[in-house]
């Protein structure tokens, strides 16, 4: 199940990365920890943790599997959100990652007016009868249209994911006395 305390100690940890020590390594890993170092420790008000957890849920919930990743980074460097935070929360996405697509595919069938049959088993199988043209076409439109209802409800859904995991944040003192880090 969830463990609260894990996450707890995994934020303390991150908002506390700009205390780590300066570690002078050669070389290819020096510049490494440096990296992440600097990526621990920007970002770290309550105000931009919370915005790194909405962009990393919300960009989990994108409908095309395998393009999370890549859509959270781009999203993160967009709203210069803290990197491994919003990857965290992308991954943390995933248990419920294929429930939200379906209901997207659904949602995008019936604003589109497409035809939710196809997607029962006997649509399915049906499908898989008229061949691999008829799947491929039929599997654009329904992950298409998936994306459409995705970025409709992303911006709402982004700011209230970002009201609440910011009153979260405030509520723990560890997270919420740090000072302000752009």
């Amino acid at each position: 199940m969830f463990d609260v305390n894990a996450l707890n100690s995994l934020l303390i940890r991150i908002a506390m990365a700009s205390e780590l020590p300066s570690v002078s390594r050669p070389g290819w890993l020096g510049k490494a920890a440096a990296t992440v170092k600097r990526e621990l420790a920007g970002g770290t008000s309550p105000d931009r943790l919370a915005l790194a957890v909405a962009v990393g849920c919300v960009c989990g919930l994108f409908p095309i599997y395998g393009a999370t990743t890549a859509v959270a980074g781009i999203a993160g460097i967009a709203f210069r959100a803290n990197q491994i935070v919003v990857q965290i929360f992308n991954y943390a996405m995933y248990p419920i990652y294929f429930f939200i697509e379906f209901a997207l595919i659904a949602v995008g069938a019936w604003v589109f007016e497409g035809d939710l049959h196809a997607y029962s088993p006997d649509g399915l199988r049906a499908l898989f009868d008229a061949g691999w043209t008829a799947m491929l076409t039929q599997g654009a439109r329904a992950f298409g249209q998936a994306v459409a209802v995705w970025m409709v409800l992303a911006f709402p859904t982004g700011i209230a994911l970002k009201s609440i995991s910011l009153a979260v944040i405030r509520r723990w003192p560890s997270l919420a006395a740090r000072p302000t880090q752009n």
